[in-house]
């Protein structure tokens, strides 16, 4: 848990008061760069410390830090790693509010390094000093002289704190994502470089930042969370009120804590933070162009709660490549222009323009009837989001675009996004229209992702208010009203017939089927059982029957006695099960539940049976599940066409997401006790759900599987 800082992070972001311990008089060192870049604009107390200068810049230099006054609200350590313990211990004896040592050379680098790290966060938990890193940039403000980056920034262009607030916890891509996009305009609050997050993290920076005004989106990029389940909750409520953006690196890890059951095999690669991520509200980002295009226009438009768009282009090829990109969105479609707005849009334009939807005015049009053209879009209901295709090469248009655009986006409730490319000029149109408030992109792509994620950000608020209506969180209330819990509680290793016997206890559909228990069959001849069974061994050390040859399926009645004595010879002192085949036409599907390393509890459903991981068509939630969460998870999969219309039959799905709240329910309330449950295959018919295989992993019982790749 964060300790608590006593103004907030206002002595980071708002200090009155900053030392730079390590100043330097040479123009190449971090230590220069950094008093440069503060001594130039920031108005309130600064020091500097070197011994061996009186002052640099026209700034005093103090020959130690204990010659510094007490409660200075911000220092930065321009030091080696070493140094920089020291440095921060005589900081905190000072009552220093916050430290920001820059130098690498800690856990990042090796043992020795981490030996270094672990001094300093010892030092900081023994006072009320708080760490920004270490290996930090730090951070910059625009507009208030508060900048400690010491590598190019594009600061410049960034003159005044308004608009995406950036936490990084790379440096590098954090300073090129700004020089990027500082050059085609974008609005900045803050950029905070997060180092190794000894102390400081991001979520007490996304808690500081929705409450800040100048603050209007949150754009991260992360290798790993500080607290996984911390962010989580700080998302639920920030997301809700302001978009958050993240670049999440690091996809391909596997975790070997996790790879025993399809649930945990298939949640490797960040599918379960995909799944999380879209729960939460979160947009996720692919890569640093996503990052900086998305929050840029999370920043400057509003959500669109109508995904029809309208694209008006002087080029038809570029409006026609626009609408291909519309047509093959998840979240867009091509709006369809009432007879009226066409009707409308022939009084102004010319003979041989088109009014269809890409609206395409020619390269003879002129600035009035693209004025008139998007004017008579913004009254059109089917138009949810207007795309347009700006060019200044057409002979008659002139510079009084930026005039029009400017006005439309003062005028519009809609979504505007312009795409414009003019050679060289190209940077100077963007950053121009960006001035005007106008969001603009230099790629025809980038331009109706932008406007796919603002209706990302419309569809999730929707999502919200729904909610709200509904009774947020449908298993909620249910973590303590399961049926013969103790089945599945009472002992640490629990068979899948055991697991079953509950899960039927509790209102889901199983096979019929018996128990036998060693060196007695006698069951097998008083059993009234159907044409055909599987037998298979229980055993809840055995994770997959099939590759040790605990399963035989579609055994006949005759056969039975023979099969099961076969498998005693295998499996020794060993309970069978023999249960009936299910041949019921329908739909495998596979639903799962773990305690996820970093997130905690969640959910996992996709398509199931032979098909879990071949295909890896799946997803994960949080738990516990709202009802709209269970049918959010439904709806992202790719397979969604299949089960939701089966060969012209309506499936059951009430009853499967019946299982996924109740798994969401459960995997909350033994969280501390099971790892993982897997039901796979689920068969989903046109009647029910019934659950033909299932297993449990206790916590303490977790085995690490050699074939992690699969």
């Amino acid at each position: 848990m964060s300790r608590i800082l006593g103004n907030g992070l206002d002595r980071l972001m708002k200090p009155n008061s900053i030392a730079i311990i390590g100043a330097s008089s040479h123009e190449e060192k971090p230590g220069f760069r950094i008093l440069k870049n503060i001594a130039g604009m920031w108005k309130g107390e600064l020091y500097a410390v070197n011994p061996s200068q009186r002052e640099i810049l026209g700034v005093k230099c103090y020959s130690s830090i204990e010659d510094l006054p007490d409660n200075v609200d911000l220092a930065v350590i321009s030091l080696g790693a070493k140094d920089s313990v020291i440095a921060t211990e005589v900081c905190a004896r000072k009552n220093f509010g916050v430290v920001i040592p820059i130098a690498g050379g800690f856990s990042e680098t090796g043992k020795e390094g981490k030996i270094l790290e672990e001094d300093l966060r010892r030092i900081i938990l023994s006072s009320n000093t708080r760490v920004l890193g270490p290996n930090s940039l730090g951070v910059f403000v625009p507009g208030s002289g508060l900048d400690t980056i010491f590598v190019e920034h594009g600061d410049r262009m960034f003159a005044s704190p308004h608009g995406v607030a950036f936490i990084t916890q790379s440096g590098s891509i954090g300073t090129e994502a700004l020089g990027y996009a500082g050059v085609k305009g974008w609005g900045l609050s803050a950029w905070v470089g997060l180092g190794n997050r000894i102390d400081i993290n991001e979520n007490e920076l996304l808690e500081y930042f929705l409450k800040d005004k100048q603050t209007l989106c949150i754009a991260l990029y992360l290798e790993t969370f500080a607290d996984g389940r911390d962010f989580i909750d700080k998302c639920r409520i920030v997301a809700r009120k302001k978009p958050v953006v993240i670049l999440k690196a690091g996809r391909g890890s596997v975790s070997a804590q996790a790879v025993c059951s399809h649930t945990g095999r298939l949640a490797k690669g960040g599918n379960a933070f995909t799944g999380i991520a879209r729960q939460l509200g979160v947009v996720l980002a692919k890569d640093e162009i996503d990052l900086v295009d998305f929050a840029r226009i999370l920043s400057m438009e509003p959500p669109a709660f109508n995904p029809g768009v309208a694209v008006v282009s002087t080029a038809g090829g570029f409006g026609v490549l626009a609408m291909d990109e519309v047509e093959e969105s998840e979240n867009l479609y091509p709006a369809s222009l009432s007879n009226k707005t066409i009707s409308r849009l022939r009084r102004k334009i010319l003979p041989f323009a088109s009014t269809r939807n890409p609206v395409d005015l020619t390269g003879s049009a002129d600035d009035s009837m693209i004025a008139h053209a998007l004017a008579c879009l913004e009254d059109d209901p089917h138009v949810g989001i207007i795309i347009l295709m700006e060019f200044l090469s057409p002979p008659k248009i002139t510079e009084r675009q930026f005039e029009i655009l400017t006005e439309h986006r003062k005028r519009t409730k809609k979504p505007f996004v312009v795409f414009s490319i003019f050679g060289p000029y190209t940077d100077k149109i963007l950053f121009d229209l960006y001035g005007k408030g106008v969001a603009g992109f230099d790629s025809v792509r980038r331009a109706v992702r932008a406007a796919s994620v603002l209706v990302e950000r419309g569809r999730f608020l929707k999502k919200t208010e729904d909610e709200k209506k509904k009774n947020a969180i449908a298993g909620a209330g249910n973590l303590g009203k399961f049926k013969n819990l103790h089945i599945i509680t009472k002992f640490s290793e629990v068979s899948e017939y055991d697991l079953k016997q509950f899960l039927k206890c509790n209102g889901i559909d199983i096979p019929e089927g018996i128990k036998l228990c060693p060196e007695d069959d006698s069951e097998i001849v008083k059993g009234k059982f159907p044409s055909l069974v599987a037998v298979k061994i229980l055993d809840s050390k055995i994770y997959h029957k099939t590759e040790v040859g605990g399963v035989v399926l579609n055994v006949s009645h005759k056969d039975i006695l023979q099969v099961v004595k076969n498998m005693r010879k295998n499996f020794p002192g060993k309970d069978i099960l023999v249960e009936e085949m299910v041949f019921e036409p329908g739909v495998e599907l596979i639903a799962g539940a773990m305690v996820d390393e970093d997130f905690g509890p969640v959910v996992m459903v996709g398509m199931g049976g032979i098909y879990a991981e071949i295909y890896r068509d799946v997803t994960y939630r949080c738990a516990p599940l709202s009802r709209s969460d269970v049918e959010d998870m439904l709806d992202s999969l790719k397979s969604k066409k299949v089960f939701s219309d089966f060969r012209g039959r309506k499936l059951a799905i009430s009853e499967f997401e019946k299982i996924l709240i109740m798994l969401g329910s459960l995997i909350s309330k033994l969280k501390d006790k099971v790892s993982q449950i897997d039901l796979n295959p689920v068969l989903l018919t046109s009647k029910r759900a019934i659950v033909l295989d299932a297993k449990i992993i206790f916590t303490e019982k977790i085995p690490v599987c050699s074939n992690l790749s699969r």
